[in-house]
């Protein structure tokens, strides 16, 4: 399945979205299919519908990133925590990379952004700084243009496709 154009489906919207302070779950499989995840720490939507760059602590992905590197699929579900609002974009084309200086400022300023968030629905904010703890050079990246998108908001309209190779 060829990825369609992330412009084709991701409007404003979901960009500010999935780039800004909510949870982020990224998985894969191995050859028996067998998942593995991750936590995600930051999205970015590169222009020209390059794709997204997923990061993750690397030293806390080795199963994902192997699984990754050995087939190249990935899911990503970015939530709202506090009122579940979520997107799933699939890849059939990842790849993992190091992280840049602009993966690094951007992962700092998500878990700023997912720390504020989860604040303000009455979590302690020192129970969040070990939560959002990482070496900026065990970052990786999970890059991927999706092939699929879904709306996974709870309610009737979960799983509904907004998004998909022709």
């Amino acid at each position: 399945m060829p990825p369609i154009p992330v412009s084709a489906w991701l409007d404003p919207d979901w960009v500010r979205f999935i780039e800004g302070g909510v949870s982020i779950t990224v998985a894969s499989r191995d050859a028996a299919n067998v998942p593995t995840l991750s936590k995600g720490y930051g999205c970015r939507v590169l222009d020209g519908d390059r794709g997204v760059r997923i990061l993750v602590v690397g030293s806390q992905s080795m199963e994902l990133l192997r699984d990754i590197e050995t087939g190249g699929a990935v899911a990503a579900v970015f939530a709202e925590v506090g009122t579940h609002r979520a997107l799933q974009l699939k890849g059939t084309d990842a790849r993992v990379e190091m992280a840049d200086a602009e993966d690094r400022e951007h992962a700092r300023r998500y878990c700023e952004g997912f720390s504020r968030n989860l604040v303000a629905l009455g979590f302690a904010p020192g129970l969040l700084q070990g939560f959002f703890e990482y070496a900026a050079d065990d970052l990786r990246v999970v890059a991927f243009v999706p092939v699929e998108a879904f709306l996974q908001t709870p309610g009737p309209k979960a799983g509904s496709k907004i998004g998909s190779a022709p």
